[in-house]
């Protein structure tokens, strides 16, 4: 049981991920789709408000971060709040350089123990609510992660001669769900080989359906990516192994012979 608790260890403190700019949006740079130059909107004198680029979600990462919203409208009274302090909503109604448009700010998220260690917060949320008198109002909801961490449960085990961790399913194609410890707000899943089919569950659970491995067929393997949402280089794999038997008998022996229970 020692050799358990050592690799419970490793797991828990090998595979955290340092934070870094984010993609969705890029972290220090105002994000927007292309600004437009002339925006078109039906004529005439009834009132007309659109989001030319709008989303019903913004995911930020940990650093200060900023997003653009681009209005196209003939109301004059418009505009954009937002339910937290943390997230600044600012508008636009534009002039002869720029576009009306809503800029939102995401304040750096960082936050350390009363030792100075950084703390792997859960994300925060909040929505941003765009209103035009009575012609238009929705919400996006904004969610901003802190330091982000990923890890494998003892369900993985190293594996020597395939030099990572190692995930067993079913040969027989019976779905498996497969744990996943992480504070991202969401992440991507992604295997190499196209006899996985995956689904996000949850943020807790990845379920891997294998194909049916034909009787006599060799063994098959993959990896399977995680890619956290708003920062995407930050990611774990895992290799997948069809070694459950399709007959009920013995597993793959993958030769470490490593006992577990010594």
């Amino acid at each position: 049981m020692k050799k358990k608790s050592l690799l419970a260890t490793i797991l828990l403190l090998g595979l955290f991920l340092l934070p870094g700019p984010a993609c969705t949006p890029q972290t220090g740079e105002t994000q927007t789709p292309d600004n437009p130059q002339d925006p078109h909107h039906p004529g005439g004198d009834d009132p007309f408000f659109a989001v030319t680029n709008y989303q019903d979600e913004v995911v930020f990462n940990m650093d200060e971060s900023y997003w653009n919203f681009y209005v196209d409208t003939n109301v004059e009274d418009w505009g954009a709040q937002s339910n937290a302090d943390w997230c600044q909503v600012l508008t636009s109604k534009g002039n002869e350089y720029e576009n009306p448009h809503i800029s939102i700010t995401a304040l750096a998220y960082v936050q350390v123990d009363e030792n100075g260690g950084y703390i792997y917060s859960a994300p925060r949320e909040c929505d941003v609510t765009i209103k035009a008198g009575n012609v238009y109002e929705k919400k996006v909801h904004i969610a901003q992660q802190g330091r982000v961490y990923f890890m494998l449960t003892q369900d993985y085990v190293w594996t020597q001669s395939l030099m990572n961790y190692v995930l067993s399913v079913s040969a027989a194609g019976v779905p498996k769900d497969a744990p996943i410890v992480t504070n991202s707000y969401s992440y991507t899943a992604k295997a190499d080989a196209d006899w996985l089919e995956l689904t996000r569950k949850d943020n807790a659970t990845l379920r891997i359906k294998p194909q049916a491995r034909a009787e006599g067929a060799a063994l098959r393997s993959a990896t399977i990516t995680l890619t956290n949402i708003a920062d995407d280089y930050q990611t774990i794999s895992f290799v997948v192994v069809d070694s459950e038997s399709t007959s009920g008998s013995d597993d793959y022996d993958y030769g470490d012979q490593t006992d577990w229970d010594d």
